[in-house]
Formats: structure tokens, C-alpha cells, sequence
């Protein structure tokens, strides 16, 4: 039997996790639905069961369909005022689970009047709207196999993928040869992204 300290104390290291490898608005998100779904004063259920799985992100995907097929009916910007989820949060973590039903209309409810919503087809700012359905289901293929490929042992798939797709890259932007994975050369390795970027600029 777990009491809510010695729950809380066994998220520490999930939650540094979190925060380790994925961006913040990703771990919080990530934080309050665990939080919201999994905490419990006397257990705490299996964190990735594969029937609740499919079942709740059937809902989410459906969720997200909805969200963007009505998207153009809301404003773009944000109509709140800032402090407004503040108000409408508890003042501390909750210590009993919620169904993801609950979550997803607190999300409806509360969440997305808090958006300024980039993908509109009403939105004109900054510049293009960046989500495609092939980003979001890469993504979640991506986050689903939760593979860390920091080199080729911890993950070969993943860091031969990267480098194919990336001499993809060089290959369009016209990088010389010494740039690209396949040339064998251990140059490439040692280049930054914004490196890449500005030659390719320089070259179209």
C-alpha cells in the first residue's frame, strides 16, 4: 500500500525524466494528466496498459480531430485575461485519479479558450501554420517508442534514420559532399543545425 508521500516521492525521478527529455510545455502537459489520471492514495496503476492506451488515445485523436475541424470558429486570439488558469486550478496536486472523460472536458473547457490558435486558417502572424498530419502522427510514432538515440547502441534505427533523412536535407540545400553522412566523413558530425541552415540560405 502507497500513502500520497510515498507516491509523490516515487514521481520524483518520472517527473526529472520529463523534464530531461522533452520540451516544458510537453512535460507539463505530460505532468498534469499523469498527475491527473494516476495518482492515488493507495496505489498507483500501470502507467502505460496497452488496453487503456488505445482506448484513451482513441479519445484523444478523436479530440484533436474535432478541435481542428472547428478550429476556424474560434477567435485566434486569446480571449482571457492573464492569471485566468490560475483561479480554476487546485491549489496542489490532486491525490485521487480522474477519468480521461473529465480530463478532456477540463481541457475543452478550459484549456483551449486559453489558446491563441496558430493553425486557424484565420491566423496571419509570424509566419505559416506548421502542423500537417504526417508531423502529428510522426510525432507520435516517435513519442510512442520512446527512444532515446543519443548513438547507434542505444538506438540504430533511429540514428540511421536521422542521418538518411538529414543527407536528404544537405542533398536539397546543395551541401558540398563532405557535409553528408554518406560520405563517410566525420566533418558532418561536428557541424550545428544553424550551420546547415545558413549555407543552405547562402546556396538557394
Amino acid at each position: 500500500m502507497y500513502g500520497p508521500k510515498k507516491v509523490l516521492s516515487s514521481l520524483k525521478p518520472k517527473i526529472k525524466r520529463l523534464t530531461t527529455h522533452y520540451t516544458p510545455v510537453v512535460s507539463i502537459f505530460y505532468i498534469y494528466i499523469f498527475y491527473k489520471l494516476q495518482v492515488n492514495t493507495t496505489f498507483i496503476m500501470n502507467p502505460l496498459d496497452p488496453k487503456e492506451f488505445r482506448r484513451q488515445g482513441h479519445m484523444i485523436i478523436d479530440f484533436l480531430a474535432d478541435y481542428y475541424q472547428n478550429i476556424a470558429n474560434y477567435p485566434v486570439l486569446s480571449q482571457v485575461e492573464p492569471g485566468y488558469l490560475r483561479k480554476l486550478m487546485p491549489s496542489c496536486a490532486p491525490l485521487n485519479p480522474e477519468p480521461i472523460e473529465t480530463i478532456l472536458q477540463d481541457l475543452q473547457q478550459h484549456i483551449v479558450p486559453g489558446i491563441t490558435h496558430w493553425q486557424s486558417p484565420n491566423y496571419f502572424a509570424y509566419f505559416p501554420s506548421s502542423g500537417s498530419t504526417a508531423g502529428f502522427l510522426g510525432e507520435m510514432l516517435s513519442t510512442g517508442f520512446n527512444l532515446v538515440g543519443f548513438n547507434w547502441v542505444s538506438s540504430p534505427a533511429a540514428t540511421e534514420l536521422e542521418s538518411s533523412v538529414m543527407d536528404w536535407l544537405g542533398q536539397v540545400l546543395k551541401l558540398p559532399e563532405a557535409f553528408l553522412f554518406s560520405s563517410g566523413s566525420s566533418f558532418c558530425d561536428k557541424v550545428p543545425i544553424n550551420t546547415l541552415s545558413v549555407l543552405g540560405e547562402q546556396s538557394l
